[in-house]
């Protein structure tokens, strides 16, 4: 599920979860 290049929110949120938000 968190590897869906189809989902743009998907990405953003292990994108964020990397920052540490």
């Amino acid at each position: 599920m968190d590897t869906e290049p189809t989902d743009p929110f998907g990405k953003r949120k292990i994108d964020s979860d990397t920052q540490t938000n």
